[in-house]
Parts: C-alpha cells; sequence; structure tokens
C-alpha cells in the first residue's frame, strides 16, 4: 500500500448538522401544510355556517305556507302511486306525475341530470312554498336549507356555464335562464323563485316583517308521516275566500292511496249563512248506513224535516224551504195521502241519524230506476203512529191504487204505484230505528236478511259520504246505453254514447272508492278524504 498520508477533513461532523436542517424543514413544511388545511377547514365551516333561518326570509303576511317535508326520497314513491293511475290523462294533476318522475336537468351548457347526492344536499332539509297569489302562483317563493357540502357546492357556481350573475343592489342574485328561475343563498338558506320582485322582497326584509321561527312551527306544527303540509288564509276574492277564513291541511301519498286531512275556518258571513244547520252542531257517532254504491251517513242533531229547511237556508233555495214541506204533506181535503205526502209525513219527524244508500239500478222498470235505501234513528212507535193517522181505505179500492197499506204481520208499510216493485216505497222496523226505501225489491233484501253490522265508521263526525266509482258509472252507463238505443239522449247515438261511457268506465277502474268524513265543531269545519285505487295492468 502506498505510505502517503490520507486526510480526513471531516465530513461526517459537518454532514449531521444538515441532515438536522433538512428534517426541521420538513417538519416546517408539514406544519405550514397542516396550518393550509386548519385554515381551509375554518373557513369552510365559517362560511357554510347557518346564519339565517329560513324564517327570516319568509314575509309574515303571506297568504299560503307548504311544507314538503321529504320531496327529494318520497318523488319516486309518490310518482308511481296508482293514485295518478285512477286520474285522467287530461287532468292538471297528470303533470304533477309527470314532474315529480322526471330527473332535474343539469344548467345549459351541460349534458345529463343532477346526480341525487348533489340535490340530496342542496334541498337537505323540508322544502317551504309560499306566496300570495293564490290564483296564478307568480309569486311563489321556495325556500330550503343545504347541509354544509351542499352550501360549498353552490359557492363553485362561476364555474357553472348557464348560472348568470344579477347584483340586485348588492343582494347578489343569480339566474338560470333556462327554467326562468332566479335563486339567492343567505348564510345555509336557499331561496328560489320565478319573480324578481318576489325572491328580492324576500331578501331585504325588516325583521319585524318576517314570520319567526316560532310563527313558522307554529303554522305547521310537528312532522308526521304526511308528504305536504301547510295553512292558507284567504281574503275575499281569492279561491273559495268567501266561504273560509283559513285553511289548514296535510296530504300523504303512499303505493295504493291518497290520503288528505284539513281544518277550515268559515268566514263570519258564511257561519250566519249556514247558521241553522251548523249552530249547536258537535261531531257525532254516525252509524254506518246499508251497504251499496254511494252511501251517506249524517248526524247534525235535527230531524229530517229540520235538515230539509235549514239546507235551504244555508243554499238559499226555495224549493228546500219549510212551506215547500208543509205543502208537500197536506193534500187536499178528503185525499188519500200521494207519494209527497207518504215520504214528508213518515219522513219528516225522524232522525237526527239519517243514512242513505244508493244499492242498485232497475233497468228493468218502465225507466231506468235507481235503488235508494234509508234508514232513520226513530222511535219504537213511529211506524205505528203514521199508521194511526192514515185515512181508512174506501171499500172497493183496488189493490193497484196508490193507497198506503200496513201489513199486521210483517209490519211492513207500502205504497202501490203503477209499474214494478222497484218504483214501490216500503218502510218497516230496522235494527234500532225505521227503513224506508224508493223500491220494495231492495227493501225487503235488507229487512228480510239485514245481515252483519257494517263496519264501524272511523272516528266522530256529522256526515260520512262513500263513493264506488266503478259500480256508478256501470249502472250509469248501462242504463245510458238503454236510453241511447231509443233515441232519448239529446246530441247522443248509441255509439256516441257508447264511447264515452267506455271513458269513464275506463277512469274509474282505477279507483276503489272514495270516503270522505267531515266535522263541524265551534265555526270550524274538519275534513278527511281517503281514495284507495287499484294499479291498472296493461293490456
Amino acid at each position: 500500500m502506498s505510505e502517503v498520508p490520507r486526510v480526513y477533513s471531516g465530513g461526517r461532523l459537518k454532514g449531521a448538522p444538515k441532515r438536522r436542517n433538512t428534517a426541521r424543514r420538513r417538519f416546517g413544511c408539514g406544519r405550514f401544510l397542516v396550518l393550509i388545511i386548519l385554515v381551509v377547514f375554518a373557513y369552510a365551516a365559517w362560511t357554510t355556517r347557518d346564519s339565517c333561518s329560513i324564517a327570516r326570509l319568509t314575509p309574515a303576511d303571506q297568504k299560503y305556507r307548504v311544507e314538503f317535508t321529504d320531496l327529494l326520497n318520497a318523488r319516486q314513491r309518490i310518482a308511481q302511486s296508482a293514485v295518478w293511475q285512477a286520474l285522467p290523462e287530461s287532468t292538471p294533476l297528470a303533470r304533477v306525475r309527470d314532474t315529480l318522475a322526471q330527473e332535474l336537468a343539469l344548467p345549459a351548457g351541460l349534458p345529463g341530470a343532477v346526480p341525487d347526492w348533489i340535490l340530496n344536499n342542496l334541498f337537505h332539509q323540508g322544502l317551504y312554498v309560499t306566496g300570495n297569489d293564490l290564483a296564478a302562483f307568480s309569486d311563489v317563493l321556495v325556500l330550503t336549507k343545504m347541509s354544509r357540502v351542499g352550501t360549498l357546492i353552490e359557492r363553485l357556481h362561476g364555474f357553472v356555464p348557464g348560472i348568470e350573475r344579477d347584483s340586485a343592489g348588492g343582494l347578489e342574485l343569480r339566474r338560470l335562464p333556462d327554467p326562468g328561475l332566479y335563486y339567492a343563498v343567505r348564510g345555509r338558506v336557499l331561496a328560489l323563485s320565478p319573480s324578481r320582485s318576489a325572491l328580492v322582497t324576500a331578501l331585504a326584509l325588516a325583521p319585524e316583517e318576517a314570520l319567526g321561527d316560532d310563527a313558522l312551527l307554529i303554522g305547521h306544527g310537528a312532522a308526521g308521516s304526511e308528504d305536504v303540509r301547510g295553512t292558507l288564509t284567504l281574503s275575499e276574492g281569492d279561491p273559495a275566500g268567501d266561504v273560509f277564513e283559513s285553511i289548514r291541511f296535510a296530504a300523504y301519498v303512499d303505493a295504493a292511496a291518497a290520503h288528505v286531512k284539513c281544518r277550515a275556518k268559515l268566514r263570519p258571513a258564511c257561519r250566519e249563512q249556514w247558521d241553522a244547520l251548523l249552530a249547536g252542531v258537535s261531531p257525532q257517532r254516525l252509524v254506518p248506513p246499508p251497504d251499496g254504491m254511494l252511501v251517506v251517513s249524517a248526524n247534525f242533531g235535527k230531524s229530517v224535516r229540520d235538515l230539509w229547511a235549514a239546507l235551504g237556508q244555508g243554499l238559499d233555495a226555495p224549493i228546500l224551504s219549510e212551506e215547500e214541506w208543509v205543502a208537500w204533506e197536506s193534500p187536499a181535503e178528503g185525499e188519500s195521502p200521494g207519494l209527497a205526502a207518504f215520504f214528508t209525513r213518515l219522513l219528516g219527524p225522524l232522525g237526527p241519524g239519517i243514512r242513505l244508500s244508493w244499492c242498485g239500478l232497475d233497468v228493468n222498470e218502465m225507466f231506468p230506476t235507481p235503488e235508494i235505501v234509508g234508514t232513520f234513528d226513530a222511535p219504537e212507535d213511529a211506524l205505528d203512529r203514521f199508521v194511526a193517522a192514515l185515512p181508512a181505505i174506501p171499500e172497493g179500492t183496488p189493490e193497484w191504487a196508490s193507497v198506503p197499506r200496513f201489513d199486521e204481520g210483517s209490519r211492513r208499510l207500502r205504497l202501490p204505484m203503477i209499474g214494478g216493485p222497484s218504483i214501490e216505497p216500503t218502510a218497516g222496523p230496522h235494527r234500532d230505528g225505521l227503513l224506508l226505501s224508493t223500491s220494495r225489491t231492495a227493501a225487503e233484501r235488507f229487512l228480510d236478511s239485514p245481515g252483519p253490522e257494517p263496519a264501524a265508521i272511523p272516528g266522530p263526525g256529522n256526515l260520512y259520504v262513500c263513493i264506488r266509482p266503478y259500480a256508478c258509472v256501470e249502472r250509469i252507463a248501462e242504463a245510458g246505453r238503454l236510453l241511447a238505443k231509443e233515441n232519448l239522449i239529446r246530441g247522443h247515438t248509441f255509439d256516441s254514447f257508447d264511447a264515452m261511457a267506455c271513458q269513464w268506465l275506463a277512469c274509474a277502474a282505477g279507483i276503489d272508492q272514495v270516503r270522505a268524513i267531515a266535522a263541524v265543531d265551534g265555526g270550524e269545519i274538519t275534513l278527511d278524504v281517503e281514495m284507495s285505487c287499484t294499479a291498472r295492468t296493461s293490456e
């Protein structure tokens, strides 16, 4: 080996500090990166804070306020419900179904539809709709609350083509030309409207002009299972404003039914007009009517005669007056009671419970004749007292003569008419009251075999109505075809009426039944309506 001495300069010692400096620089960069991330998160948290409430942008004097509780998640369920299939395609409600079923398109210049995850973040909470124009809804204002992610997504509007900026004097609106919408953001609240002035008004509200959080909660109450709920404050001249001061409602749609509940406050002038009917009325337990295609059960705390006169006052219909009733029940001196006197004398004192049922249509009579059956609350001796007041039947009176006849054995009262039994009024005791029918055939069907008690009517009320549309339309179409065949329907041949009847039947085929129960309580009316349907099968 060479004897040349090697000299080391101590680079190892110099290198150690250099490695420590590099580590320090790396540590400093990491801290700086963490600091940047924290600043970004802090900025995002600050700019997406919940600094504004929906009530703060809701004018206090709006006539309607509606909340869709979970529209985005429920829209497919609602759109696919059999309820829409039961409605004609020409009805405006069909557009509601189509709107719910279609996807929301992206702004002009971008292909495709808005992804569901974006919609769920933009419309994160309930959707509130408010405005004043109840006729054309020209000033509708839509309010919702975005999630933090949705708020950040909206911040990127500047990078999305088709969204225009409108400063609006510092209010900073955005405009979507294609759907014709304006929108603005306050905190996490997203406000949209087709009316620029309505949106500007909402953004420029003074605190005392806004609705306030408490009023918003009181107006709607706690959310339940309903899809939509709301309140209407009506003025005279608004749709239904001449009758009601306010209406509160809630609705739910599922796979095969629609359910609507509402509570309406009558206007003082309307309460005065209907005072004879509604004064002192409270909800009652309603007795189910006889089974039929169209049934009614009512209890307004009045006899049939008083109810007739009260309806005449409310409807301003002279034919329903007390004077007309007296004229019908009072035949000329020496004459036996005819059809009008038979019904008015027998029915007058009955009640307050009244049940009516359209249970059939006899097309084999001289003229298609509906079969109507009614049951009434009545004292046990009501029929005996009526029979005792009848004049004696003169000797030699033929059996077909239109004179009331009472059978002691069957305890049935009938009034013979020229024609078949389906036009022969018949009455007899039934359960705890009295049954009266326009048809002896129908009356015997219920009197001979009363059958089990019909299903109870849910909840108290004053008026219950239930209709089976297909059965009703089927009977009407059957009678109409017979009349059209004899050229007895003006403006229709048999073929034209048959074509129209087929359209009616097609519309009614999807509806099982519609039922409603109404109650009167202290100047307010509650209404509960349910429509149950069957999905149509494709042929």
